[in-house]
Formats: structure tokens, C-alpha cells, sequence
């Protein structure tokens, strides 16, 4: 499925949960990595002949000038490239640990047009990137560069926007937005892959939502569920539209058979179009089973 991952890279927190999220990946599909880091050489040497004009006299001497120009092109190139080499080395190391083949990418810059140009020279299957960067805009939810990356490459791409910490966990729930098109089903083809996958390593259930009627109250999506939870073993949360008690009881009737385990309520809870207690009662009802006769029992 996903043979070939790229991961743009900084060191930032983001970057770096980026990469372990791309692992987990490669690891489960034997992956080929590539890592890289965009550094600016060509920026700091813009801007050193910008400054040129405020050197002492006895340096503005154009053969002085460009010998300048060269000791301080090769300084800054040389230094950047040791930043970006130990950028790269933790991503390194962690394939070699993980017995994945990896590739290391440098390039000299615009961040995000030698991404976009790396990406659409060779044939990969999936970025992951970190919503934020080393840059990053303080209560900024995504930055410049994953934006603009995100929105010119064709690709499937993962935007890693959560951090793990002492309180909290990895998340590892898909919700899959369905919206009638082409490419909303190939992302839900995509989410039973992955459950598929995942499967081995121990995922406990999966949150199915359709967010074309998330909020929207017009019923789950029965179909749509009923296709991702016979293509699996995961248990499944159906989310996105419940409205009413005949909805519990059609998912109760066509999908709990299935491995739906539960249901997800919210605009309807909380606009009073359906009671909790009626609806777990009705829910208890419908999948109640029979109690079997004392004879039968003997």
C-alpha cells in the first residue's frame, strides 16, 4: 500500500512526531523512507550582498568583494548542511533500528517549493509532514509550509498536528469524511487498509464518522458502515448524523450484527431531539437476547 514514505523534517516537535507516525507505517508495510531538510544558503547570500555596502572601505574592492563572497558562501553552505545531516541522523537511526531502508534528501531553498519539487520528481506514496515547524506563529493551527505543500502535491498526505505528552496519548482513530466524491471513497478504501493492517497491532475500535452528515441529523450513514465494518475485524463507532430513536434501532438491527459496537450522538442530544435514556433503552432492548427456557436449559 504504502511502499514509499517521505518525511520533510526540522527537529521540531511536530517534525518529530511526524516521523515516528511514518515508522509505525513503514513498519507495517516494510516501507522505503526518505527524509529531508530545505535549508536557505542561497537566502543568507542574498542577503550578505544586501549588506556589502556597509563593509569598511578597504573591503569594497570588487575582487576583495567576491573572494568575501566565496569564504562566506562556503561558511554558511558547509554549516547548513551539518544542521540538515543531523537533522537527518535521528531519522537514520531510528530506520536502522526498525530494519528500514532509508534515503537522506538535502536541498538548498524556498521550503516549500524544493519540497513540492522534491515530492513530484520521484514516485511516493505518502507524506507525512508536522503541522508546525521550527518557524511557527504562535496559536498558528498550521503552518505556511505544510499548507502550501499539502495543498499542491498529489498525494496522500498526513498532517501530524497532536503531541503525546505525560497527560495525553498517541491517538489512533480514523475518521474518514464522506462526501460522494471519488476521493472521499478512496479515503475510506484507504481507512479499511489501514484498520486491516493495524489490526495486528492491537487496535481496539475504530470511530467511523461521515462528516457530510455530521451536525447535519439527517441518520447515520447505514451503508457506508455496514461496508467498513464486513471489511474488518476492528469494532467500529459509527458517528455522523443520528437523529432520533428509529435511527439507534436501524443500527442496532442492520449493524451491530456487523461489529458496530456503538454509536456517536451530539447536535441531537444536545437540541433535545432524542432522550439518552430512551435511546440506550431502546438500544438494550434491540440487542437483548432471548432468554432461553428452563426445559431448554435442562
Amino acid at each position: 500500500m504504502y511502499q514509499r514514505i517521505y518525511v520533510p523534517v526540522d527537529n521540531s516537535d511536530y517534525s518529530n512526531r511526524a516521523v515516528e507516525a511514518a515508522l509505525d507505517l513503514g513498519r507495517a508495510f516494510g516501507s522505503k523512507m526518505t527524509g529531508c531538510h530545505v535549508y536557505a544558503a542561497s537566502m543568507h547570500d542574498y542577503r550578505f550582498k544586501q549588506m556589502e555596502y556597509t563593509l569598511p572601505e578597504e573591503y569594497l574592492d570588487e575582487t576583495e568583494l567576491e573572494r568575501q563572497r566565496k569564504i562566506h558562501d562556503s561558511l554558511i553552505t558547509m554549516g547548513l548542511k551539518l544542521i540538515s545531516e543531523s537533522y537527518l541522523d535521528g531519522m537514520a537511526r531510528r530506520c536502522q533500528d526498525l530494519a528500514l531502508e532509508f534515503e537522506p534528501r538535502m536541498m538548498d531553498g524556498k521550503h516549500h517549493t524544493e519540497i513540492v519539487k522534491d515530492i513530484q520528481s520521484a514516485e511516493y506514496d505518502l507524506i507525512v509532514l508536522g503541522a508546525l515547524g521550527i518557524g511557527r506563529v504562535r496559536d498558528s493551527q498550521i503552518g505556511s509550509v505544510c499548507e502550501r505543500v499539502t495543498r499542491t502535491v498529489h498525494r496522500d498526505t498526513w498532517v501530524v498536528k497532536h503531541l503525546p505528552n505525560g497527560e495525553t496519548q498517541a491517538r489512533d482513530t480514523i475518521l474518514v469524511g464522506i462526501d460522494g466524491s471519488p476521493q472521499s471513497f478512496g479515503a475510506l478504501m484507504t481507512a479499511i487498509d489501514l484498520a486491516r493492517k493495524f489490526e495486528e497491532y492491537g487496535l481496539e475500535a475504530l470511530v467511523y464518522t461521515d462528516i457530510g452528515r455530521d451536525g447535519m441529523m439527517t441518520g447515520v450513514n447505514i451503508d457506508a458502515t455496514l461496508k467498513l465494518a464486513q471489511a474488518i475485524r476492528t469494532p467500529i463507532i459509527a458517528s455522523g448524523g443520528l437523529h432520533n430513536i428509529k435511527d439507534v434501532q436501524s443500527i442496532c438491527a442492520k449493524l451491530v450484527p456487523e461489529g458496530v459496537i456503538g454509536a456517536i450522538a451530539g447536535r441531537a442530544l444536545y437540541e433535545g431531539a432524542i432522550d439518552f435514556k430512551k435511546a440506550q433503552a431502546a438500544a438494550d432492548k434491540a440487542t437483548e437476547k432471548p432468554a432461553i427456557p428452563p426445559a431448554a436449559k435442562a
